[in-house]
């Protein structure tokens, strides 16, 4: 089961030790405006979470420097405070925390502490896409969190929103939940089924190279647009306001799903975790196609609500 109920929206990480004037805000971002607009539409209860670097304990203790209780309370409780009045002001049920220690280690550490639906945080945070990051936190999050995440854009010029959902037939769970939020979201939505080329092997492991190659890639597209259009009938596909597309990839590679992304302007791809574990390089991070689809465009990876998991 999916739904976004609670939603973790973190806050960008700030500087610890500062002089006190240098921390009366907190860095807004779109994100901020995103979860607002989401709780809005789908109900969800928000917490701001803002993530503080541990002091040193060799820190220089002068009038200028300011310890991170203080701060706590005279910058950055102020700037989430601002926020929950900002979504309270809607009619939306709102909190704030601050944790302290690294920025994605802490989100992921309160993502398990909760019952968190989904965790919202932008994909340009500080060190999101830094390659000599043993760790970043984009990796970080999306392929550790204990509920769904969304490394979040802004949304390019123009309407309207186009989704993407990526899918094949094992991890078409999350459909549903890409329809509800085209529809919810005022966006078009793009179904896209890239084959897996493991898949051109008949149950007797004959391969197409030994069959008719052409026939047999046909045959797949038919198989898999006709489970595809049975999975969208269940679903209330036809309320989309902008429609829908229907796209069979003959590639299933990142490089093939990014060339699509680019070229129909998708601003939010839907992936299952599972997919994006499964391509993962040995040290635990997304591969370098992943890592640029992350960069360029919101990328949501879904799990099952833990609770009903």
């Amino acid at each position: 089961m999916f739904r976004f109920e609670n939603v973790l929206v973190a806050v960008s990480p700030v500087e610890t030790v500062a002089p006190l004037h240098e921390i009366s805000s907190i860095r807004l971002t779109p994100v901020h405006i995103a979860a607002i607009d989401l709780a809005l539409v789908t109900g969800a209860q928000l917490t701001f979470c803002a993530v503080v670097a541990p002091q040193p304990t060799d820190a220089p203790s002068n009038a200028f420097t300011v310890p991170i209780a203080v701060q706590s309370d005279e910058g950055i409780r102020r700037e989430l405070i601002s926020l929950q009045e900002q979504a309270a002001a809607k009619g939306i049920s709102a909190r704030c925390l601050i944790r302290s220690g690294d920025f994605s280690e802490e989100l992921i550490a309160e993502s398990f502490e909760d019952s968190y639906d989904l965790v919202m945080f932008t994909g340009t945070s500080a060190g999101a896409h830094d390659k000599n990051s043993r760790a970043p936190v984009v990796d970080n999050l999306l392929l550790r969190s204990r509920c769904s995440a969304w490394a979040f854009h802004p949304k390019r010029q123009g309407d309207p929103l186009n989704i993407g959902f990526i899918g094949q037939t094992s991890e078409n769970l999350a459909l549903p939940l890409a329809v509800t939020l085209a529809r919810l979201l005022n966006a078009r939505l793009h179904v896209l089924h890239p084959i897996n080329r493991f898949e051109l092997t008949s149950d007797d492991g004959i391969s197409i190279a030994d069959s008719d190659p052409v026939e047999e890639l046909a045959s797949l597209r038919r198989t898999a647009e006709s489970e595809l259009k049975s999975q969208l009938e269940r679903t209330d596909f036809r309320a989309l306001p902008f429609g829908s597309k229907l796209e069979i990839l003959d590639d299933d590679s990142e490089t093939r799903i990014a060339r699509y992304a680019t070229e129909n302007q998708l601003d939010l791809l839907i992936v299952s975790r599972r997919r994006l574990v499964r391509d993962c390089d040995p040290k635990r991070s997304l591969r370098e196609e992943w890592s640029d689809l992350a960069r360029n465009h919101s990328l949501l990876a879904v799990v099952p609500n833990p609770a009903t998991a």
